[in-house]
């Protein structure tokens, strides 16, 4: 599946790399906590997850980013694994979120981005596009729309509401805002 290498390699190896590359910084004693944050908020996570607004993430690749994106909140919290400190303590003293949270945002921004633009433009006309021909074996794989879906499941909005709600900035922001404390609570 061109989606799991894409993962693997494209983002998290690069962004292992950059991660890798800003060491001596994480090391650093004298650098704040806040401002080791701040970078690897604005280089390692926008390396990783550069695109993702357009996975369709399984359950899989979603442990495997959150691993190491909790994998690197320790090393620049100075954090060993066998102090056995909770994911919950380590994002709280970091003010970061779950990365599913962040990617799920990013999915509805997008999604309002591309509402609010021009039919003729080739992206909003594939919004609605459905593929023909024959169907191969086993569960078929999980497409942008469908995780879509399942982000906004709870919010009582039907697909045919969603892209007439995400045209109205305000009010689509509000809709993001009231997901993500939806599935914050899950």
């Amino acid at each position: 599946m061109r989606n799991n290498k894409e993962i693997k390699t494209r983002s998290m190896g690069k962004a292992n790399a950059v991660f890798g590359r800003l060491e001596r910084i994480w090391k650093s004693n004298g650098c704040r906590i806040d401002t080791k944050v701040w970078l690897y908020e604005s280089i390692v996570l926008s390396t990783l997850l550069y695109g993702a607004e357009k996975w369709p993430i399984i359950v899989a690749n979603g442990r495997r980013l959150e691993a190491v994106h909790h994998r690197w909140l320790r090393r620049i919290l100075h954090v060993s694994w066998r102090n056995k400190i909770p994911k919950k303590t380590i994002r709280k003293r970091t003010r970061q979120e779950d990365l599913g949270c962040i990617i799920r945002r990013n999915r509805l921004m997008w999604l309002g981005h591309v509402a609010s633009m021009n039919k003729n433009r080739r992206v909003k006309q594939v919004m609605n596009w459905a593929l023909g021909g024959k169907k191969g074996r086993g569960r078929p794989r999980k497409n942008w729309v469908e995780a879509l879906r399942e982000d906004l499941r709870g919010l009582e909005l039907r697909w045919e509401n969603i892209l007439d709600a995400a045209e109205d900035r305000d009010g689509w922001s509000k809709c993001i805002a009231r997901c993500a404390a939806l599935h914050g609570m899950d």
